[in-house]
């Protein structure tokens, strides 16, 4: 039986209106950052492979100075400086997948079949609104936890792991998506995937299966290549997933951070584009071809491991403004995690510089600090680290240039196919969709981070 076009059909044509676009609308919902990213700091579409830009380090201020009144030579020529950033664009993809039957009962009835398959296409629009937050403030090396301890469960067949929270290591927590694909292996220049079952076993990929934010764990399944259950039939032993391991998306390409160095670049490091953490930097470590050490590093407020409280922002502002200049940017966002948000609401009964927005209820509809002239309104981002804090200011500090996310169309044909496999085809149709963006700092001193601090 001749199967009819997707495209010509109306329920394609509905699958068109409802996933067009979809990465950013649903998004929205998702990230408060990314709504910052897309709307606010999006300047145009890709326009080749490479976007290049200039930074300046220094003014050259030897050259300007006092000289004696009655005689002597003008002072030595000292050029000013700058460094040439070069950004890599990324590029992300999602494929959607329906059943065969399915499209051909919604010929016939779309009222009755058509909204499952549009509930399919919203759900990938939304799974890739998840991913590409997340990235936004990682550093770009694609590992999102490192394991402190794990456990594993011969009745369940699952591990649970206890991700490591340190300011200085990887991974988060936030980072985890429920029914994602992961990857876990040790420090080496080659990937060495950790083992199950005392090392008899090599997971294809474990499955997230449950994540807890309260405690910092996670629970992984294995599985095989065939997509199969493996049976954990014994305790983890010494050569199995263990703790110091590093766990990636498996979409994700491995990076040893042990064979990082200034010499590294962190655009280059892996598919997707450095967030926050590398953008802000003040370690000199490489991002876009520029180290940021000096005049080009992130300005960066160390709270020492203390409680968060009140006088850590008004410090890191006046730092980030000493720094960048008093009136240049204005900063009216503040990020971080809801349980940092929590934390800093029981501050506002004992500081003025707090302002909250429909108290009349004892409630807080909005909650701001007020630094000089600026009200800086903070937001919730699950992505964000419980100990970091971005402050990130208007203006043209940040950037992101991305296209819109559409569908593949391979050669002539439409967007929709038959799903091949080893015998033929598959009973069911897929659709892939692509975007490609770069998301970059023009001014890496205007990125204001507050790291290593408590919650309690």
């Amino acid at each position: 039986m001749a199967v009819a076009q997707v495209r010509d059909m109306d329920l394609g044509k509905l699958l068109k209106i409802v996933s067009k676009g979809s990465v950013y609308n649903t998004l929205n919902d998702e990230s408060a950052m990314w709504e910052m990213m897309t709307r606010k700091l999006r300047k145009d579409a890709e326009q080749g492979a490479e976007l290049r830009w200039n930074m300046r380090k220094s003014y050259g201020v030897a050259a300007a100075g006092f000289v004696p009144t009655s005689a002597g030579a003008y002072l030595n020529g000292h050029a000013s400086q700058f460094s040439e950033a070069t950004g890599t664009y990324k590029d992300f993809s999602l494929t959607i997948e329906v059943s065969q039957s399915l499209l051909k009962k919604a010929e016939k009835d779309i009222a009755a079949y058509g909204k499952p398959i549009a509930e399919e296409v919203e759900a990938k629009g939304i799974a890739m609104a998840r991913v590409l937050s997340s990235t936004l403030t990682q550093d770009g090396t694609g590992i999102i936890g490192v394991v402190s301890s794990a456990v594993a469960s011969t009745s369940l067949d699952t591990v649970t792991v206890t991700l490591k929270t340190g300011d200085t290591d990887r991974g988060y927590i936030g980072w985890f998506l429920e029914d994602d694909k992961v990857h876990v292996a040790r420090l080496n220049v080659t990937e060495e995937k950790a083992t199950i079952n005392a090392a008899g076993s090599t997971p294809a990929y474990w499955l997230v299966t449950d994540v807890s934010r309260s405690t910092n764990v996670v629970t992984l399944k294995p599985y095989t290549s065939a997509n199969a259950a493996i049976n954990i039939t014994a305790a983890l032993s010494s050569t199995d997933l263990k703790a110091s391991d590093l766990i990636r998306r498996s979409s994700s390409v491995w990076v040893d951070p042990a064979a990082i160095d200034t010499t590294t670049d962190y655009g280059q490091l892996s598919y997707q584009w450095p967030g926050l953490e590398s953008l802000g930097a003040d370690d000199n470590r490489l991002v876009h071809g520029i180290n940021l050490t000096g005049a080009l590093k992130g300005t960066q407020f160390d709270c020492g491991g203390d409680l968060i409280e009140p006088q850590d922002i008004q410090q890191a502002l006046s730092k980030v403004k000493t720094r960048v200049g008093q009136n240049r940017y204005k900063y009216k966002a503040a990020f971080m995690a809801p349980e940092t948000y929590d934390a800093m609401i029981g501050e506002r009964e004992t500081d003025r510089r707090f302002n909250t927005v429909q108290d009349n209820t004892r409630g807080t509809a909005e909650l701001k600090y007020q630094h000089k002239k600026d009200s800086l309104s903070f937001d919730t981002d699950e992505f964000v680290r419980q100990n970091r804090i971005f402050c990130l200011p208007e203006g043209d500090a940040l950037c992101f240039y991305g296209s819109d996310f559409d569908y593949v169309k391979p050669g002539k044909g439409g967007e929709w196919h038959l799903k091949p496999n080893s015998a033929g085809y598959d009973r069911s149709q897929q659709a892939m969709m692509e975007g490609c963006g770069l998301f970059f700092a023009q001014h890496s001193a205007a990125i204001l981070t507050l790291r290593n601090f408590t919650l309690s």
